[in-house]
């Protein structure tokens, strides 16, 4: 049987997220302990018919906004799809900009659109007015080690502490997380809850941190699946930081989405 191949698509033409580098090299480091082939780019190029049809599984990693701009690539990526192949995004991969209207059919193989995040805390030298979705920590003194810079005057914590419940235990994308487990990360709220149309497997409980604008209420998907147009479509929303990347359970999780997405209906 022919080892498993994957490409790991980090293109972002939005933010641009700082973990990407260690996100990168913590996947390549999995095809190594797992034995399978990664291939990894920023390059929206790749994104033609024939050399899509080599790989099992397209991990999007933090892409954010317009990363495939040409109908070409789009059209090479729901080929791809329709064809039986595999899809995981990761954290900002939904967060899609534009395409909800211009592209909707990439929302509907995540199955929701990022719409906001928990709040953030600013350290600068000017406080900022308290807001939903930020407010001011202090001096950039004040800054605990791991915020990340904005400027040389400005960094900003979007991280907290929050109790992710695993619904679905047996699925390959929640390996390696206990069913009630505090983790930190950077919690993404959705356009609409996309129960309906997918397999929701784990959900965060917005009563243990500040949601901000990315409430959603009681029912807050963050890990899900579902088969779609003929493949299959695996969205985690955590990852934002490079600590993230570093954390054997989240890493354990990614390498159950890699194979979910990878295993042909």
């Amino acid at each position: 049987m022919a080892a498993m191949k994957i490409l790991v698509f980090h293109r972002a033409a939005g933010f641009v997220h700082q973990s990407i580098p260690r996100a990168v090299l913590a996947i390549e480091e999995l095809s190594n302990r797992h034995d399978f082939e990664c291939v990894s780019t920023d390059d929206a190029a790749m994104f033609t018919g024939e050399h899509l049809a080599g790989f099992d599984a397209l991990v999007f990693l933090q892409t954010s906004g317009d990363v495939l701009p040409e109908d070409s690539q789009r059209a090479a990526l729901e080929q791809y799809i329709n064809n039986g192949g595999g899809y995981f995004g990761i954290h900002a991969a939904s967060s899609i900009g534009g395409y909800s209207t211009e592209w909707p059919w990439y929302r509907q193989l995540i199955g929701a659109a990022f719409k906001g995040h928990t709040a953030a805390v600013v350290y600068g030298p000017v406080p900022i007015p308290k807001s939903s979705s930020a407010r001011y920590g202090g001096t950039i003194a004040d800054a605990p080690p791991d915020a990340e810079p904005i400027s040389e005057a400005v960094a900003i914590v979007t991280w907290q502490n929050a109790t992710v419940l695993v619904e679905d235990s047996a699925c390959l994308a929640t390996h390696g997380l206990a069913t009630a487990s505090t983790r930190s990360d950077e919690w993404y709220g959705f356009d609409a809850n996309p129960r309906e149309n997918v397999n929701v497997v784990a959900t965060v409980d917005e009563s243990t941190y500040d949601p901000g604008p990315g409430m959603m209420g009681a029912d807050h998907p963050i890990i899900w699946w579902h088969n779609f147009a003929g493949g299959r479509s695996v969205y985690n929303a955590m990852g934002h930081s490079a600590a993230t990347w570093h954390d054997p359970a989240f890493l354990e999780s990614v390498m159950g989405g890699i194979t979910l997405a990878a295993t042909r209906r």
